[in-house]
């Protein structure tokens, strides 16, 4: 009698697994010395753009100070991972968000901009700061721990510790936002481990935007990285993790509300709207009614006081917001127009908006409203990105299917969401380009949801 079950092939597979964490290890021995190959790279690229009485040799020690502190981390993710291809890709986004990011950032705020930019008070703020605290003065000049004062008094801190280096600071500030994007990286492997997880680590890592911008003294590469804190505290909470996700996912909203606290709003709303929906874990349904309200909750609780602190801050900057959420709307607009490249907000303050706001915020300029260099390569990068939007309608249509299945997809609708929202009031593309390297890292997650194949009938 012939079994009409199909045959199996055995195959070795624990062998080969475990030879990979010996390739891992011994690659990471090596990561070092490539490295220094980039340092020198580095060294002959900041050199010449040293200002008189910056202490450059400082940012020349403190980058390989920091890719040794970041390649055990990188290797214990390769090896987590089995796959020591991906710490060669880790370490080489390192080094690009240093090389690129940092000194290509700083070279451009100082030929180009001069003494011009938040980034010059940030970095003066910093040198008072830590020279009076290296002489035994601490205070903070009366300054408040929330939004610019915030970072002007963790500038203070960073160079407290590293010195007074402009280079150092942009070299630690862009470390910070390689460790968020890496925490964007963790928390979707967490939370979507059956996704295309090297594509997001793709776009993530090596977007042209987010290798640039968050690399910069100032608010974007911190909030970056308190994002992914934010993030990663979400996908674990989400996967049942909870003590570690409350911890995490509370550290993270905390942080960003002291900056930016409409962000921590729209990460919090995003939480408490998956965590309301998700579906219930397998052999824990008899405790689903219980733990479900115990964790909304919780983080209503938390997201009831993000949108108080936002409240707040909206006021303290003179803004209504007892007229309704279209006209806070529309004096956001009117304060966010300025510059040299304005232009009309489409602000959503109806439904039929709401289109020209998504394209707008995530793709525009386009190439014939670029006004400058980097308004013209924004445009590249956005066309380019619409382009590849297109090309994975499909997934976006699985990620929209999949809210209740994959809930940290809807952590990743809803804060898109409230972000297109909110950047559809800036009326400058220069701003624009900025801001949203906040919603990039999230948007992305809705790009690489696997489509749900349709089953083939079997043919016996």
């Amino acid at each position: 009698m012939i079994s009409s079950r199909p045959a199996t092939i055995e195959v070795p597979v624990q062998a080969a697994a475990d030879l990979q964490p010996t390739r891992v290890k011994n690659a990471g021995a090596f990561a070092l010395a490539i490295t220094s190959l980039a340092l020198l790279l580095m060294i002959c690229w900041i050199l010449p753009t040293s200002l008189t009485g910056t202490p450059i040799w400082a940012g020349v020690v403190i980058a390989p100070l920091l890719i040794a502190i970041s390649i055990p981390f990188l290797v214990r993710e390769a090896k987590r991972q089995n796959d020591a291809r991906l710490l060669w890709f880790l370490v080489a986004a390192l080094l690009v968000k240093f090389l690129i990011g940092a000194c290509l950032r700083r070279w451009v705020a100082i030929h180009l901009y001069g003494d011009r930019g938040d980034l010059v008070k940030y970095n003066a703020a910093g040198v008072d700061l830590s020279t009076a605290w290296h002489q035994g003065t601490f205070n903070v000049g009366g300054r408040h721990f929330v939004s610019t004062e915030f970072i002007e008094i963790f500038t203070g801190v960073v160079y407290t510790i590293i010195g007074p280096t402009l280079m150092g600071g942009f070299l630690f500030f862009s470390w910070l936002g390689f460790w968020g994007l890496f925490m964007m990286y963790r928390a979707f492997r967490i939370a979507l481990p059956d996704q295309s997880s090297r594509g997001y680590a793709r776009m993530l890592f090596f977007l042209p935007s987010l290798v640039y911008w968050p690399s910069s003294i100032g608010k974007e590469a911190f909030m970056l990285f308190v994002l992914g804190i934010a993030a990663l505290g979400t996908a674990k909470f989400l996967s049942g993790q909870i003590v570690k996700g409350v911890v995490l996912a509370g550290l993270g909203l905390t942080l960003c509300a002291l900056v930016r606290p409409h962000v921590a709003v729209f990460a919090g709303m995003g939480l408490f709207a998956a965590a309301a929906i998700r579906k219930p874990r397998a052999g824990a349904k008899r405790f689903v009614p219980f733990a479900k309200t115990v964790s909304l909750v919780f983080v209503g609780v938390i997201a009831a006081v993000l949108i108080l602190r936002a409240d707040v801050f909206l006021r303290e900057s003179n803004i209504d917001t007892e007229a309704g959420l279209g006209a806070a709307l529309g004096d956001v607009a009117d304060m966010a127009t300025q510059g040299g490249s304005e232009y009309p907000p489409p602000v959503v303050d109806s439904p039929s908006k709401v289109p020209i706001a998504v394209v707008t915020v995530l793709f525009r300029p386009f190439p014939n409203e670029a006004v400058n260099a980097e308004s013209l390569f924004a445009a590249l990068e956005g066309t380019l990105l619409l382009c590849f939007c297109i090309i994975r309608i499909r997934s976006i249509w699985a990620a929209a299917r999949s809210v209740r299945r994959l809930p940290y997809v809807t952590f990743a609708w809803m804060y898109t969401a409230l972000s297109i929202a909110a950047l559809s009031t800036f009326g400058n593309f220069g701003i624009l380009t900025r801001q949203r390297t906040l919603l990039y890292p999230v948007f992305f997650v809705l790009l690489f949801v696997k489509p749900v194949e349709k089953r083939r009938a079997v043919i016996r």
